[in-house]
């Protein structure tokens, strides 16, 4: 007699965001059926999560992330984790030989050029992909330099994180300097770049997945609503540095729990309603 072939389990880390609720739906229109356990570290997001599994987790940054998440990948016999937001991404790239999951990564030397801004650039320059100059920003006079080469106006970001994280459009250099100047009051350090800014009028988002050098897909999106990572609104929290989850979980009394009927996990704790 012929046995059915065990259902593939995976686990998505930044389950509960729109691209991690995207990813989770295309996989349930694949022509077989997976066994799919969401992660997130915002106790509101776990309820949107279309997952068989939902646990809340540690921020990112917490010492008992990587620790918790080993847990779920044991306890739910997991045989592939996904990381959708970036910051989880390069966790889980920097620590793949914790798991005995597959991660279907690249080397972890790529993932640090691909998450840094510059670095890229500078490669897809060399590589003869783009020409468009990439200025490194850290003072006024950097500034001054920057609008020397690429003129106004043009687009100022960090360096790393996703989300179009500190980015706003400089029209004026003053604008550019009073923006380093703000984060720099509010204790960020992050290193800026500024680039040329196309008045295209639409704003692509292009992920893109590969595998050995082939492209498997590459949807393009316009993106009609900037996310609050400090792009236009400087005084929300940054997704990846945990501080709004922490206060979200000590909202709802249960900073850490598992979802939908699973049991209690060390550092995930079973809610009092049950889910």
């Amino acid at each position: 007699m012929n046995r059915k072939p065990a259902m593939k389990r995976i686990l998505i880390l930044g389950a509960g965001g729109p691209p991690g609720i995207n990813v989770i739906r295309s996989w349930r229109e694949a022509p077989e059926p997976f066994y799919i356990v969401g992660t997130d570290m915002n106790p509101f997001h776990l309820e949107w999560v279309p997952a068989d599994r939902v646990y809340l987790v540690p921020p990112v940054d917490h010492p008992e992330y990587l620790d918790v998440v080993a847990e779920i990948v044991e306890r739910e016999r997991i045989d592939l984790i996904h990381a959708q937001p970036d910051v989880e991404v390069r966790v889980l790239s920097e620590n793949r030989e914790r798991f005995p999951a597959r991660v279907f990564l690249p080397r972890k030397e790529t993932i640090r050029l691909l998450q840094d801004k510059q670095a890229s650039a500078e490669r897809w320059r060399e590589a003869g992909i783009h020409t468009f100059p990439t200025v490194p920003i850290e003072t006024p006079e950097d500034l001054e330099r920057a609008v020397e080469i690429i003129g106004l106006p043009l687009w100022l970001r960090a360096r790393e994180g996703a989300g179009a994280r500190g980015a706003t459009l400089v029209e004026r250099i003053e604008t550019g300097i009073h923006w380093i100047a703000y984060w720099r009051s509010r204790g960020v350090n992050w290193a800026f770049i500024a680039q040329p800014y196309f008045r295209s009028g639409v704003r692509l988002a292009i992920p893109l997945e590969r595998w050995k050098a082939h492209r498997l897909a590459g949807p393009p999106a316009d993106r009609i609503h900037l996310p609050a990572s400090g792009a236009f609104r400087p005084h929300w929290n940054q997704r990846g540095d945990g501080d709004g989850a922490r206060r979200a979980g000590e909202r709802s009394g249960h900073p850490m729990r598992a979802g939908r009927g699973s049991a209690g996990h060390r550092g995930v704790q079973r809610g009092p309603d049950g889910r």
